[in-house]
C-alpha cells in the first residue's frame, strides 16, 4: 500500500483530482461532500499559513531573532516567532484553536510550528525576494556592485553583496542580496567569489559599470586588489572608493597626528569611563539631569568617527551640567 501511495501515478491521480475539484464547485455531483470537505481543509490551512507567513515577515523585516531556547508553546522561551503568534491568538479565535489542537504535538506531525518548517518557509522568501531583485536588475540592464566583508557573531567571515542600479522610473536603488561565507581574503579569492555569485544568479559580468568598496589594499590594490580583477574582465566597472569611509579615516588620521586632539579625546573618553565605571557616579548624573532630555557622555569608537562626534557634542552643549556632577562627585 504504501509503495503505490508513494508512486508517481497514484500521486498524479490525486492531483488531477483535485484539480477537478476546483473547476466543478458547487455542481452536483457523486462526491460532493468529500470535495466540500476538501475545499473547507484547504481554506482553513491556507488561513492559517497567512499568519504564520505574516509573523515570519514581520520578525525578517526588522532583523529580529525568531528562536527561543525551547519550542513549547505557552514557554516564556519559546522565542519570538512562536511567542508572537501566542499573542496574536489571544485575539484570533481561528490560530487560538490552531495552537490548541496542533501546538506541541511533537515530531512527526504536521502544526508548521518547528524551527524547521520555518526555516523553509524564511528560505522560500528568500528564493522569491531574490528572483524579484534579479528580474528588476536585468530590466535595468546596468548595475554597480557593492561589497564588503565582515564576521558574523559565529566568526565566520562573510562577504556582503549589494547591487545599485536605476529602475525605469528613473529612481535609483540599492538592493542587498545576501551574505556569502569567505575562505579568503585576497583579492583574487574575492573576485572568484564574485564572479561564481554572478553566475549563479545569471547575471552578465560585462553590465556592470561600477564598483565601491573601501580602500584595503585587497579591494582597493590597482595590480591585485579586486578592483583590478573586475577591470580585467570588464574595462567600463570604474572604481569608486566608499567616500564615507575615506573621509572617516582623514578624520581619525588627522586627529592622531595632533597631540592636542589625542589629549582632548583622551579626556573625553576618561569623562565617560569615570561616569559610567561606577553606579554611583552614574547615578549622581542621573539626579541632575531630572527626567529632562539630555545628551549623556558617549564612548569613542576606533572607526567610526560619528561617534566622536556625538561624545563631543554631549560634552560641549551640557558642559556646566557635567561639570557640577563631577564637582558632587568629588
Amino acid at each position: 500500500m504504501n509503495e503505490h501511495e508513494g508512486s508517481s501515478d497514484h500521486r498524479n491521480a490525486i492531483t488531477t483530482f483535485f484539480l477537478r475539484c476546483e473547476k466543478v464547485e458547487g455542481q452536483a455531483r457523486i462526491d460532493s461532500q468529500f470535495v466540500a470537505t476538501y475545499l473547507s481543509e484547504k481554506s482553513y490551512w491556507k488561513s492559517i499559513l497567512k499568519r504564520l507567513l505574516s509573523v515570519i515577515f514581520f520578525l525578517s523585516s526588522r532583523g529580529l531573532a525568531f528562536r527561543g531556547s525551547n519550542q513549547i508553546i505557552g514557554s516564556p522561551k519559546n522565542g519570538n516567532y512562536l511567542g508572537l503568534l501566542e499573542i496574536i491568538a489571544e485575539y484570533d479565535t481561528l490560530l487560538a484553536n490552531y495552537l490548541k489542537d496542533y501546538g506541541n504535538k511533537g515530531k512527526r506531525n504536521v502544526s508548521y510550528l518547528s524551527a524547521n518548517i520555518c526555516e523553509e518557509f524564511i528560505q522560500l522568501i528568500l528564493e522569491q525576494v531574490l528572483q524579484f531583485i534579479v528580474k528588476e536588475l536585468k530590466q535595468a540592464k546596468y548595475y554597480s556592485i557593492i561589497i564588503d566583508s565582515t564576521p558574523d557573531v559565529s566568526r565566520v567571515d562573510q562577504l556582503t553583496l549589494s547591487f545599485r542600479y536605476v529602475l525605469e522610473n528613473g529612481n535609483p536603488v540599492e538592493r542587498f542580496v545576501g551574505f556569502i561565507p569567505m575562505s579568503g581574503h585576497s583579492g583574487a579569492a574575492m573576485k572568484d567569489l564574485v564572479m561564481e555569485t554572478l553566475e549563479k544568479l545569471q547575471i552578465s559580468i560585462e553590465d556592470c559599470r561600477g564598483q565601491s568598496y573601501d580602500i584595503a589594499s585587497n579591494m582597493s590594490g590597482i595590480y591585485n586588489g579586486l578592483q583590478a580583477l573586475i577591470k580585467e574582465r570588464n574595462g567600463l566597472a570604474e572604481y569608486v572608493p566608499c567616500g564615507c569611509h575615506s573621509l572617516n579615516l582623514v578624520g581619525v588620521c588627522a586627529a592622531e597626528c595632533n597631540g592636542a586632539c589625542v589629549d582632548f579625546f583622551g579626556l573625553v573618553q576618561e569623562i565617560n569611563n569615570f561616569l559610567s565605571a561606577s553606579t554611583h557616579s552614574w547615578g549622581v548624573l542621573l539626579s541632575h539631569l531630572d527626567g529632562k532630555k539630555i545628551k549623556v557622555p558617549k564612548c569613542l569608537s576606533a572607526k567610526r568617527w560619528c561617534a566622536r562626534a556625538n561624545a563631543v557634542t554631549a560634552l560641549r552643549e551640557e558642559y556646566p551640567l557635567f561639570k557640577k556632577v563631577l564637582d558632587e562627585i568629588a
